[in-house]
């Protein structure tokens, strides 16, 4: 307890290296790091020779740390595997970086490519659906004019003229009727002997009869007017009549014969409507062609993109494999390599899950996993009608095919799941076995071994390794790697095991002492100080007296 592991964490959180995956090693480390290192203000000075001293520190610095489990729990991640084998042969590193990366940037432009194909096929829907109803209303049109809907649109419209004629000439002789019953009871007014005095010294022009006499004419115009209405009301009446029964029979006929086109004579109504939506069918025809060019356009890109993919996951492949030949003959058979074409499943899992079907859910479960299909593999058993292959029942399949869409088929089109790469140890029986079914010591043991041989010049920061690990790991494997590694890649280990200093032939030895809530470094320098070596024989080796008892036990 003397603060080694709190000195790590510290460093990692406080460089901004990446913290352990796993969420409670994650908050552990990041606990003992951040509150009880970094809490304590302490003064932490980076010198990084070359390095860039404006960039952030964990690229002036750019360590790779693990804590006491986070070793052992890399067998669960796939992509640690993967890039502990990636940085393993010096030449093959920076191609396959490049090839992954180049990988998701193609796995991102097709699902995005994916997801303008679902808009384009709805577009081109829409346009066709568009230019469908521009095509009914021209054929609705030419059937109304065979129908002799011309005619009788113009018998209507007369008839509409002759009845609003009617419905004036009605109201006029109605104001007229009003007008003589108001003229029944005005009297004009006399003109006494004063008025007439009075109008004759003004020379006015009139005479005494003229008033009631033209009050009169007035009364008998209006009378002619009423009468000549009425009769002329008659006439328009009659005309309007023989129009109505002559519309009536046109129209009969024209039902009849527009449903021989199979046309429900009510869509006359819509006859403007129809003339505005076949007036747009060339529009609508170059916006359906438009359409239509840009999505040949975007899956003519899709599967070039997509042969493009797969070119790029062959080769990746190919320099993989000359990785896991390399691991093979570095290691004498000891530890292997292989890869699972396909086998990091994810994607097709979510893919699938999304459906929320329980059928497809519970078959996806239910398939070994090494029987469960790629989307390729999926894709090609939809397309050929063999889904049976994949062990999935008549059920599921009615189900599945509901769900798969053209735009569904798209995006599983689109899908790939990475390559799954499996590490193997070699047991004392001569049989192999995965990393993932190895005790916590074989795990630690197996990936130390790649990890020490790798090409990754990155600085290498791990807690007490020989916690899991005997001493004939250290002596044949460990401490000649890091003897092998010294001047080419700095390594810093926690450790309370004299081999690993001594023998690993430390260039500086840190000494931390601690009390309940602050730690410090005691001693600091190289094996060849004498306070130095003191604090080792003292701290690891349980001091002069047990060191003195093991030498007389051992007889050397």
């Amino acid at each position: 307890m003397t603060g080694k592991s709190t000195l790590l964490d510290g460093l990692r959180v406080h460089v901004g290296a990446p913290l352990p995956q796993e969420a409670s090693v994650k908050n552990h480390a990041e606990a003992r790091g951040r509150h009880r290192f970094l809490g304590g203000s302490p003064t932490v000075d980076l010198e990084c020779p070359g390095r860039d001293t404006t960039a952030p520190l964990h690229e002036q610095w750019p360590a790779v740390f693990y804590t006491q489990t986070e070793l052992q729990r890399l067998a669960e991640s796939p992509d640690a595997v993967e890039d502990i084998l990636a940085r393993l042969v010096a030449s093959e590193t920076h191609v396959i970086k490049g090839l992954e990366e180049c990988l998701i940037k193609f796995d991102e432009s097709l699902a995005q490519s994916a997801r303008d194909f679902v808009k384009l096929v709805d577009d081109v829907a829409e346009a066709e659906q568009a230019v469908q109803r521009s095509l009914r209303a021209a054929e609705e049109l030419v059937a109304f004019s065979d129908a002799g809907v011309g005619t009788l649109n113009r018998v209507s419209s007369d008839l509409r003229r002759w009845r609003d004629f009617v419905k004036t000439a009605t109201a006029l002789a109605s104001e007229i009727d009003s007008s003589l019953d108001s003229a029944d009871f005005v009297e004009p007014p006399e003109i006494d002997d004063d008025l007439s005095g009075l109008l004759k010294s003004s020379g006015a022009a009139w005479r005494e009869t003229d008033l009631s006499v033209r009050w009169e004419r007035i009364r008998s115009l209006l009378k002619s007017a009423k009468d000549e209405l009425v009769s002329t009301n008659a006439l328009v009446r009659s005309i309007a009549d023989v129009l109505e029964v002559h519309e009536d029979t046109v129209r009969v006929e024209v039902d009849r014969k527009l449903a021989n086109h199979g046309l429900d004579g009510a869509r006359i109504s819509q006859l403007q409507a129809l003339n505005a939506q076949a007036s747009l069918l060339e529009s609508y025809r170059a916006n359906l062609s438009q359409v239509s060019d840009l999505l040949a356009s975007v899956d003519r890109s899709f599967e070039i993109r997509r042969a493009n993919r797969q070119s790029m996951v062959d080769k990746q492949r190919e320099i993989y494999d000359r990785v896991i030949e390399t691991v093979r003959v570095q290691f004498g058979g000891r530890i292997l390599a292989r890869r699972i074409n396909d086998g990091r499943k994810g994607p097709l899992e979510r893919f699938l899950r999304g459906f929320n079907q329980r059928g497809i859910t519970r078959w996806w479960n239910d398939l070994p996993e090494r029987q469960r299909p790629s989307p390729d593999g999926l894709l090609e058993k939809l397309e050929t009608g063999d889904l049976g292959a994949v062990g999935m029942s008549e059920a599921v399949q009615a189900t599945l095919l509901a769900q798969m869409t053209p735009s569904k088929r798209r995006e599983l089109a689109a899908l790939r799941c990475p390559d799954q790469y499996v590490l193997e140890l070699k047991m004392q029986d001569g049989g192999y076995r995965p990393l993932r079914e190895l005790s916590g010591g074989q795990r630690v043991n197996l990936l130390l071994s790649l990890m020490l041989e790798t090409s990754d010049d990155r600085p290498l920061v791990i807690d007490q390794p020989e916690d899991e690990l005997d001493n004939r790991f250290l002596f044949e494997t460990m401490l000649p790697a890091l003897k092998r590694l010294k001047g080419r890649r700095q390594i810093i280990l926690a450790t309370h095991n004299a081999n690993i200093v001594v023998n690993g032939d430390a260039d500086q030895v840190i000494q931390l002492e601690a009390t309940a809530d602050k730690g410090r470094v005691a001693r600091a320098g190289a094996i060849e100080d004498p306070v130095v070596r003191d604090a080792i024989v003292r701290t690891v080796d349980g001091g002069d007296d047990a060191f003195r008892l093991r030498r007389l036990k051992y007889g050397f």
